[in-house]
C-alpha cells in the first residue's frame, strides 16, 4: 500500500492541470507541401508585423496534448508499467480598447486508471481604469461563484502579437516551402530551436512554458528529469493576409527518473505538445459578461486554489490544509463528528481533507465482508469511502458490484464512449493480450451523507485492480497494471439516500480470470474489497 500511495501522490503533484486519456491512434498530416516560397524573412517579418498593428480583437483556441509513460521497478514492482495522459483546450476572445476578454477551458487527466475532468471560465474586464478578473468551475454547466481579483497584463497584453516580439527573433528560419490545410489555405512556416533559459524569457510568449517546465522539474525534485535545453517553435503565417495563425510547440521526449525506499520510477514524456490557434481577427466585437458576476466574492483565486492538485472525484484538495480538531460541515454551524483512529486523522492530514466520516445508517443491510482476508462477492454491499466535497470529508458509503463484462459488449461500448458527440473519452491502445471490459457497481449515499441544495455531481469511488493478496497484480509472473477508467454521469446530480449507477471501463489480459477490486483513497488500509472469479 505504502508504495502505491507514494507514486500516486507523487504523480498527481506533477501537472496542477487537469486532464482524458487519448488512444494511441495514427493522425493524419495536418499540412501537405505547398509552393516554393519567393521572399526573404525581413520581408515576411515586415509584413507580419505591419499585419498586427490594426489589431482591435481575435480569438485563440490553445491545445495541450500529454502523454506519460512510467515504468517501476524494484523488489516488489517487477517490470510495472502505466501512463498518464492529459488534454487541455483553451478558448479566449480579447478585445484590446478597452480591454475585455471571455475565456473557457477544459482539462482532462487520467492517471493510475483514474480520469477526471474540470471545466474553468475566465472574464477580465476595466473597471475605473483597472482590469479585473472574474474566475469560476463551471458545474452542471454554469458558474455559480465568481472570485474576483485585480490583474495585472504587464509590458503586454496577452494577445501574442501585440509585443511583436516573437516575429522579430533572429532564431527563426523561413522555411523554403509553404504549406497547405486541408481546406487548400497556404501559409509561410518559420521554424526555430527556442532555447529555454534565454529566448524564452525575451519572446513575451513563452513563460507558461518555463513555468510548465519549472513546476514538472519541481514536483518530481531537483535533477529527476533531464530538461531539454531548446524546445522547436513552429511559425504558420497565412500568404493571404499575412497574419499568424498558428504557433506550435514540441516539448516531447523529456525522460527522468525517480528513487525512493528502493523502488526506482522511470518517466518519458512520449508526447507534450502545445498549438495555438489564432482567428476572427477583428471579427470580436462584443464580450457579454454574465450578470452574476456582480456578486463575486473579493478573494484571489491564485491564492485560493493554487495548492489543489488532489482533484480525483471532483476532489479539490488544499496539501496545506490543516486538520481541524473540530470541523464544520459547509452551510452550517453544526460540527461534524470525525471518527476513526490516529492513523485516519494522520492520512486525512496527509491528503488535505477534514476527516473520515463513519455512516450511522441502518436502512441497508451491510456486510461485514470487505476485507484483505475476507473479501466480498457480488451482490454484497459493503462500505467504502468517497470523498465529499461538502464536507471536505472521505464519508461511508454504500458499494456493490453488480457485474463484470469483456468480449464484444464492452468493446461496443468503448466504441459508443469515443464516437459520441462531444466526446471527451479515450483509452490507452490495447496490447494484444488485452481487452477492455466493464466493471458495474451500485453507490449507495446512506441517509446522514452530509448534502446540500445541488447534491453530489456524478459520484465515484476510486478504484484499483489488484492480486488476492492486496498487492501488485501478477500476470506471467510478471508485475502487472490494469488501467481503469471511470464513466461518468454528465448531467448527474445525486442526494442522501439516492443509489448510484456507475459503470469503469477496465483494460485487463483477456485470459485474467481471478483478481479483486479495491476501492477507496490509496493509502488507506481500511478499503472495501471485492474478489472477482470468472
Amino acid at each position: 500500500m505504502k508504495k502505491r500511495y507514494f507514486v500516486l501522490m507523487l504523480l498527481v503533484g506533477a501537472l496542477s492541470v487537469n486532464s482524458a486519456a487519448f488512444a494511441e491512434e495514427e493522425e493524419a498530416p495536418k499540412y501537405t507541401a505547398g509552393n516554393a516560397v519567393d521572399l526573404m524573412k525581413e520581408d515576411l517579418l515586415a509584413m507580419a508585423e505591419e499585419a498586427s498593428e490594426d489589431v482591435a480583437s481575435v480569438r485563440s483556441e490553445m491545445d495541450m496534448g500529454m502523454e506519460l509513460e512510467i515504468a517501476i521497478t524494484g523488489e516488489e514492482a517487477t517490470s510495472m508499467q502505466m501512463n498518464m495522459t492529459m488534454d487541455a483546450q483553451m478558448v479566449n476572445e480579447e478585445i484590446f480598447e478597452p480591454y475585455a476578454s471571455h475565456q473557457t477551458s477544459a482539462m482532462n487527466l487520467s492517471i493510475m486508471g483514474q480520469s477526471q475532468s474540470e471545466n474553468t471560465e475566465t472574464y477580465i474586464r476595466e473597471e475605473d481604469g483597472e482590469r479585473v478578473r472574474y474566475e469560476g468551475y463551471v458545474v452542471n454547466g454554469e458558474v455559480t461563484d465568481w472570485y474576483r481579483s485585480s490583474y495585472t497584463a504587464g509590458d503586454t497584453d496577452s494577445f501574442f502579437l501585440e509585443s511583436r516580439a516573437i516575429l522579430e527573433q533572429e532564431l527563426f528560419e523561413l522555411n523554403p516551402e509553404t504549406v497547405l490545410d486541408a481546406e487548400g489555405n497556404e501559409y509561410y512556416v518559420l521554424t526555430g530551436e527556442v532555447n529555454l533559459q534565454e529566448d524564452m524569457e525575451e519572446d513575451g510568449l513563452s513563460a507558461d512554458v518555463v513555468d510548465l517546465m519549472e513546476e514538472l522539474q519541481d514536483s518530481f525534485g531537483e535533477g529527476s528529469l533531464n530538461l531539454p535545453e531548446t524546445v522547436t517553435m513552429e511559425l504558420y503565417v497565412s500568404t493571404d493576409d499575412m497574419r499568424l495563425r498558428e504557433i506550435a510547440m514540441d516539448l516531447s521526449g523529456i525522460e527522468g527518473s525517480v528513487d525512493e525506499d528502493g523502488m526506482t520510477m522511470e518517466m518519458k514524456f512520449t508526447k507534450l505538445a502545445v498549438n495555438v490557434l489564432l482567428s476572427d481577427y477583428n471579427a470580436v466585437e462584443e464580450i457579454v459578461f454574465p450578470e452574476n458576476l456582480d456578486e463575486s466574492e473579493e478573494d484571489d483565486w491564485e491564492t485560493e486554489y493554487e495548492d489543489e492538485t488532489d482533484w480525483f472525484e471532483g476532489t479539490e484538495v488544499s496539501i496545506e490544509t490543516e486538520l481541524a480538531e473540530e470541523t464544520e460541515f459547509i452551510g452550517t454551524d453544526e460540527p461534524a463528528e470525525v471518527t476513526g483512529d490516529q492513523d485516519k486523522q494522520a492520512l486525512a492530514e496527509e491528503f488535505g481533507v477534514a476527516g473520515f466520516k463513519d455512516t450511522t445508517d441502518t436502512s441497508v443491510n451491510f456486510t461485514a465482508k470487505g476485507t484483505v482476508s475476507d473479501p466480498a462477492g457480488l451482490f454484497e454491499m459493503g462500505k467504502a469511502y468517497l470523498y465529499n466535497p461538502e464536507s471536505d470529508m472521505y464519508e461511508q458509503v454504500g458499494l456493490q458490484v453488480t457485474g463484470v463484462t469483456g468480449g464484444e459488449k464492452a468493446a461496443a461500448l468503448v466504441n459508443e464512449l469515443l464516437n459520441a458527440e462531444g466526446s471527451y473519452y479515450s483509452f490507452s491502445a490495447l496490447r494484444n493480450y488485452e481487452e477492455y471490459r466493464v466493471l458495474n457497481y451500485d453507490l449507495y449515499l446512506p441517509k446522514d451523507l452530509t448534502d446540500s441544495e445541488y447534491g453530489l455531481y456524478s459520484p465515484a469511488c476510486m478504484l484499483e485492480v489488484v492480486g488476492a493478496d492486496g498487492d501488485w497484480l501478477e500476470y506471467n509472473g510478471q508485475g502487472y497494471y490494469a488501467s481503469t477508467y471511470t464513466i461518468y454521469d454528465d448531467d448527474g446530480e445525486y442526494h442522501a439516500g439516492d443509489t448510484v449507477h456507475c459503470q469503469a471501463i477496465l483494460i485487463m489480459p483477456a485470459d485474467l480470470t481471478e483478481y479483486a477490486l479495491q476501492f477507496g483513497p490509496y493509502g488507506l488500509d481500511d478499503l472495501f474489497f471485492v474478489a472477482i472469479h470468472e
